[in-house]
């Protein structure tokens, strides 16, 4: 899997986000789902159509970053869409058969929700990421996206 650094190549594009991106919804916590399913997880499959997304929607992959000088921050990401280092993992996290409420704690404590963008801004990290999470006959399908690149309408 690719990363993407500031100033990584030829390659590198960058779209400028709106004021409300960079300011209020940068503090939002991540739109995430959590999704059950019986049977054996298609880690491999979800997998290849994550990379297809990603491929087709490249930004998904992208950074944040607020550029000295520049008022307004910038979502950069690698036009070729390769996926990053951290948008796919398989998880070990016990979510089948918990309320609510434990796992909105799961999710809170651990790296299967993405940072918020004032957490993420000028880092390396993903600010989209699917986990499956594979158990005994059944599996989780967790996606979150940051709230800074994205609405619920788009996720």
């Amino acid at each position: 899997m690719a990363k993407v650094a500031p100033g990584s190549g030829p390659t590198e594009e960058s779209v400028t986000l709106l004021k409300e991106e960079g300011s209020m919804m940068a503090y939002a916590g991540a739109v995430s789902t959590i999704t059950f399913f019986t049977g054996s997880a298609p880690v491999d499959a979800i997998r290849e159509r994550l990379a297809a997304v990603v491929a087709a929607n490249p930004w998904l992959a992208g950074r944040l970053e607020k550029r000295k000088g520049e008022k307004l921050w910038r979502l950069t990401y690698d036009p070729a869409g390769p996926l990053r280092d951290g948008m796919f993992t398989v998880g070990e996290h016990n979510v089948q058969g918990v309320s609510y409420a434990e796992i909105h704690k799961v999710l809170k404590k651990s790296k299967l929700e993405v940072k918020g963008g004032s957490a993420a801004v000028n880092k390396d990290d993903v600010q989209m990421k699917c986990t499956v999470v594979p158990d005994a006959g059944k599996w989780a399908l967790i996606l979150s996206i940051s709230h800074t690149i994205a609405d619920g309408f788009t996720y």
